[in-house]
């Protein structure tokens, strides 16, 4: 008899929907199929798509919402493992940090976690880089922005993270926007050079042109190193176009868009301020929908949240030009694609493919996530697609206590998240908030579209 059953819903994979049960015993998936005989519980999803919890793969577990508090705020929104970042700045240790923050996810996650390394002073961490994938972390995030910081990775410490990555068995994450010449045009949106208006000079400082340039840089670097690279949160068609033309030569290099590139314009930093102020930047229509073209064709093979919870009492009067980077995203991200996916932009198998699937693959933790099989963990949601949702701050969860998507209705709900067999949202209500949550090592990295992936396999129940 198994601990219970998930019964008749839709079972959505990147390979098509299906009607089956789902069987649950000790915190792993047991069986899926027909007709699945009795358990000691059942949870009834007739007329509801049943989901693989949602990978996110970048998130930012800082600011407003800790580790504990993101991990709550990303199960209300179908979140059942999170990836974050621990950045190290300017003379602070890599290694200190990783390990500072898997303290904290350790103390109070309700939900599986794993950990990129952030890397602020790319050319003297390196040499931490061996340690760090020694804890199970694999993953090493570069900037090419933010010179005037003194955080810029230029192109000789590219090459030695692309290297010794490769070495430790890891993958590199960058951030592509051309720093230098974005400082340039950051002191002329200061000087009035780019107009009077300070939301088109924002936006004029940082165009798609020096993202584009950034990731056809690091496509070059890469290739001509023969190392995989992951570009993280793709904002712009021009930026996509490179991204689809690497990997058109075979390239392992992966792109990742977020919910906000694909649902909001430079306008919402005009009705939002400093509040909706992004780094890439908030783009046009225009290039939201040739983001959800590149998520449809397979161009960009993920996508991530880019949660950043700034406070709306501290952000909301900042000047543009001062205010930080970063709006309150993981809550909404499933809505958002979830909307999208039933207005037929991408079909339900791709959002799967792109939330759950991929970036489980990408980063090495598919079999035990991102699938609905036996021997993969309990990470489950149930959908309603027949209702609607509506957002804003007072039916999110995050302390930033606002929403770029306030009073927008999205097609779909979302009924339940469960996360190792335990049910922690149900219904809109947390009922389940023990810090159960578990490290897991990333690696090996697999290319999703041209390497197959690892089957699913039985494993022990924890």
């Amino acid at each position: 008899m198994f601990d219970f059953v998930v019964r008749g819903g839709t079972v959505v994979s990147g390979a098509g929907t299906r009607r089956a049960d789902v069987a649950v015993e000790g915190g792993r998936i047991a069986a899926v199929g027909e007709d699945i005989g009795s358990a000691r519980d059942e949870i009834a999803a007739d007329g509801l798509l049943v989901l693989p919890g949602v990978v996110d793969e970048h998130v930012h577990p800082i600011y407003h919402d800790d580790p504990r508090q993101t991990s709550i705020v990303g199960a209300f929104g179908g979140v059942t493992t999170i990836m974050g970042f621990a950045y190290a700045h300017p003379g602070a240790s890599l290694l200190g940090e990783v390990q500072a923050l898997r303290d904290r996810h350790e103390a109070g996650s309700v939900l599986d976690y794993t950990i990129h390394a952030g890397m602020f002073d790319a050319a003297e961490q390196v040499a931490e880089m061996p340690a760090v994938a020694a804890t199970g972390v694999r993953t090493f995030k570069v900037f090419l922005a933010y010179a005037a910081q003194g955080w810029m990775t230029d192109d000789a410490s590219l090459v030695a993270v692309l290297r010794a990555s490769r070495d430790v068995g890891g993958l590199v994450m960058v951030h592509c926007e051309n720093g230098p010449v974005i400082d340039v045009l950051e002191a002329d949106a200061r000087a009035g050079r780019l107009g009077d208006d300070p939301v088109d000079a924002l936006l004029a400082s940082r165009p798609d042109v020096l993202e584009a340039e950034a990731v056809q840089r690091v496509a070059a670097v890469a290739e001509a190193l023969d190392i995989p690279v992951f570009i993280v949160h793709v904002t712009s068609a021009r930026a996509l176009e490179a991204v689809r033309a690497a990997r058109a030569r075979g390239q392992w290099l992966i792109g990742e868009t977020c919910p906000q590139y694909l649902a909001l314009t430079g306008d919402a930093v005009r009705e939002f301020g400093a509040l909706a102020k992004i780094g890439p930047p908030l783009r046009t229509a225009a290039d939201n929908a040739a983001l959800w073209e590149g998520l449809a064709d397979g161009s960009l093979q993920t996508v991530g949240s880019d949660h950043v919870p700034k406070k709306l009492a501290a952000e909301r009067d900042t000047p543009l030009l001062d205010a930080g980077f970063g709006a309150p995203s993981i809550e909404t991200m499933l809505p958002i694609l979830l909307d999208g996916a039933l207005a037929e932009r991408i079909t339900l198998p791709r959002l799967v493919e792109v939330l759950c699937e991929n970036p489980a693959r990408a980063f090495g933790l598919f079999g035990r996530k991102g699938v609905v099989a036996p021997g993969a963990d309990a990470d489950l949601v149930l959908v309603d697609p027949a209702a609607t949702s509506t957002l804003g701050v007072a039916h999110e969860h995050t302390n930033s206590g606002y929403s770029l998507y306030e009073g927008r209705e999205v097609r779909g709900a979302l009924r339940l998240t469960m996360a190792g067999g335990r049910v922690v949202v149900r219904e809109g209500v947390l009922e389940d908030d023990r810090p159960a949550g578990t490290f897991l090592p990333t690696g090996p990295f697999t290319d999703p579209l041209y390497e197959p992936a690892p089957q699913p396999v039985a494993v022990t129940p924890r």
